[in-house]
Formats: structure tokens, sequence, C-alpha cells
């Protein structure tokens, strides 16, 4: 078997048992394994597949801690995220738990970090402790340092690949705010400015008094966008009018659709105006458009869900969405820049379908596993009503998802996101 070959099928094992599979986690097992069939006390198949049986759960601390030029207050918890002032003694304990005097040797250095982002998740590695014992008895003298820094190798590299998780839940946990034009904390410049540090502490491994920590410094760019960070404040309003997301088919379509949002909000505060306008106008495309429809029929459906959220006639909203789609097919097939205004139109546009999308779950629209070709023909047949100048009932509007009443909108969230609060849902609303 090839190199490439064996680190593929580890990999495969590893994920199976919920263990971090990197290539530079697979390669300190592999090395380990070397070191330690010297000893021939296993055949090779056997010792490889013992150490893999060790696999055990345990607590990992993970803390993110960086500099900022400007003094921020910062302090909130988000899926399990906490994001405010680093917690030196909290971090101290655990070190000191884990058998470290990491935090006491580096107190000054993690003093001037002044913000973090931290959790506690279980993972699961291979108890060391244990693996050491049984495994190096025979190990000659000469090749115990050489053990020490394979250890510490493993640590670091199963270290590394877990905060690879670390900032893609992050970033998942603020997709719908970022979606929706809260502030955010940016994750995704780490080279660019000031130094910051990454800690992960491991403990109770199996339940016993041992663990480890694997510190890890870098860099971080710190993306505010505002005095407020909106993360807690959009996902709360959100909960609290329309219910959590889980895992329906409406839930699915939104996460879906607010990946595109977000990368639009994350372009635009790098000047990437066009790039932010086309993935607006991509969401929209994805979520309403078919293969063979026209660029009419997703303007059409754009205006009809979003103008009475956005305090507009269907007409006038029309009007811009068209506007939206000539500038897109110039930009497309001309290299023409939209005009800078038609981002903030857009903008509000896919913004407020997202809480069309937000009210027909809350509606039941979960139980449909066919709901986006049913709303989308619901949607088409109010817009015929239109066209012949029909009555369309609230009813019929609240069916599709269209802003009814005093429903909680795009427009009320974005004054929320300015004044550092929104309006809560009643409790005898349905």
């Amino acid at each position: 078997m090839t190199w490439s070959s064996i680190r593929k099928k580890l990999s495969s094992i590893l994920t199976a048992k919920a263990h971090a599979a990197s290539d530079d986690v697979c390669d300190s097992i592999m090395g380990l394994f070397a070191l330690a069939s010297s000893s021939r006390k296993f055949g090779s198949t056997e010792l490889l597949n013992d150490i893999l049986s060790m696999i055990v759960p345990c607590d990992l601390s993970q803390y993110f801690a960086f500099l900022v030029r400007d003094k921020l207050t910062i302090n909130y918890e988000v899926a399990g995220f906490r994001v405010g002032p680093l917690d030196l003694n909290q971090l101290a304990y655990r070190s000191k738990k884990a058998g470290s005097d990491y935090a006491k040797e580096h107190v000054k250095q993690l003093s001037d970090l002044p913000l973090s982002i931290s959790r506690l998740t279980k993972v699961h590695v291979i108890p060391w402790e244990t693996y050491l014992k049984t495994y190096f008895e025979q190990v000659p003298s000469s090749e115990r340092d050489i053990r020490y820094m394979m250890v510490d190798r493993y640590a670091h590299a199963v270290a590394e690949a877990l905060f690879e998780d670390f900032f893609r839940d992050f970033r998942e946990a603020q997709l719908m705010p970022q979606a929706l034009g809260a502030s955010w904390l940016s994750v995704d410049f780490l080279l660019r400015l000031a130094g910051s540090e990454r800690v992960s502490i491991f403990l109770n491994v199996q339940g016993q008094r041992f663990g480890w920590v694997a510190p890890t410094t870098m860099t971080i760019k710190v993306d505010l966008g505002g005095p407020h960070v909106g993360v807690p404040l959009v996902l709360n309003s959100l909960t609290n009018h329309f219910g959590a997301l889980a895992d329906g088919p409406v839930d699915q379509v939104i996460r879906t659709y607010c990946r595109f949002l977000a990368e639009a909000a994350a372009a635009a505060p790098d000047s990437r105006n066009s790039d932010a306008f086309l993935y607006h106008v991509i969401a929209l495309d994805l979520l309403l458009g078919e293969k063979g429809s026209s660029t009419a029929s997703v303007t059409k459906r754009s205006a009809l869900l979003a103008h009475r959220g956005l305090n507009v006639t269907y007409d006038e909203l029309l009007k811009k969405c068209d506007r939206v789609y000539d500038a897109r097919s110039q930009y497309v097939h001309a290299g023409k820049a939209p005009d800078t205004e038609l981002l903030a139109v857009v903008e509000e546009i896919t913004r407020e379908i997202v809480f069309s999308l937000f009210r027909l779950k809350a509606a039941g629209a979960n139980a449909d596993s066919t709901f986006r070709d049913t709303w989308v023909r619901r949607v088409d047949v109010l817009i015929a009503k239109l066209a012949a100048k029909e009555p369309i009932s609230e009813e019929e509007f609240r069916r599709v998802g269209v802003a009814c009443g005093d429903d909680f909108s795009y427009l009320e969230l974005r004054d929320g996101l300015a004044s550092g609060t929104t309006r809560e849902k009643p409790k005898d609303e349905t």
C-alpha cells in the first residue's frame, strides 16, 4: 500500500470513531505506531488495532484570544461559544488541572490579549498516558525523547484539526445574523492583523485526572462593522418570533439561502460591492428560479414576497427588481459594475425574503416535504391575481409568507440592530 492509501484508510477509521482525522493527525499516529512497533511486543496489525481501540471521550476547552486596537465591550454567548473578555482565571485553573503551567508562564502574553472566543466541548482522543505505559516499555532509552516529541506532535495536530471545527462552527453560528445585516466577528483573515493565541486544554480523558495543553500562536482580523455585535440580538429575535431552526425542509432552505447572503455581507466590507451584489442575485435565482424559467418570474416572485415587509407597493418593488436584474446582465455579459445604490436595494429584498421563509416555518410549512414547489406555485397564483387586479386576502398573503399586520420584518430587525433592541413577540401571539 502507498502512504497516501494508508493515510486515507486511517482517516476513515478515525472519522468513524469521531476522532480528528487531518493528515497531520494521521501522520503523528503512524509515527508513534512505527516507534512502538520497534519493541516487537505485538504484531503490526494487532498493535495498530489496539491503539485505535483505545480512543476515548474527553473534555476540550478551546480559547481563541486576540488583540484589537480599539477598546471594545463585548460579552455574549451563541451556540456554545462565549465571546468576551479572556477569563484568565478559568484558563489557568484548567491548565493546572491538566498538569501544565502554561498559563502561569504566559500570563503577561495572555494579559495583552483582552478578548477571546471560547467553548467547552466533547471530543475523542487516544489516552497517551495509558499508551506510553502499554507500548513503550521496551523502547530503547535513546528513542524516548523522540517518543515524547511524537506525542507532543499528536497533541498539537489534534488541537489544530479541532480548531478548524471551532472556526467552522463559529462561522455557522453567525451565519443567520451576518446574512441579515448584523455586525459579526470575522475569522476569514486570521493572518493579517494583530497577534493572537489559540489554546486547547484536554481534560478528563476517559474520566481520569490527566490531560494536556496545546497552545498555538497566530493572528486575527476583527471585522465588527459597528459598535454593537448583533449576533445574539438577531438569533434571539428570530427564535422569539419564529422558533429555533431545526432540520425540516424550510429550515434547510433557509440555511442554504442565507449562506449566499452571508457571502455577500463578507464581500461588502472589502469594497467588493459587485461580488456582494452578485451573491444576492444568485441567492434569489437559486431560491425562486426554475430551469427554463425567465428572469421575469424571479423578479415578480421577489417583489410579491418582499413588498409589504419593505413598505412599498408591488409595482414599485417590481421596477426595482427589474433594475437589479438588468444590472446583473450588464455585469455578467458586459463587465459593467452595478450601481452602488442597487446593492442596498437587492440587500433589502433578499433579507426580507428570509423573513418570508421564517414565517412559513412558524406556520408549519416544515410538515410539507415538497413545500418549495407548493410555495412557488402559490406565489405565482397571487402574482396572476395582481395582474388581473383581483383582490387578495390577508390569509392568502400569509400562506406564502408575505408580511401581514404587525409581523416581524427585516426593516424592524435592521432598526433593532441600530438601537440594540427589538420587540418581543406577545405571549398570546400564535
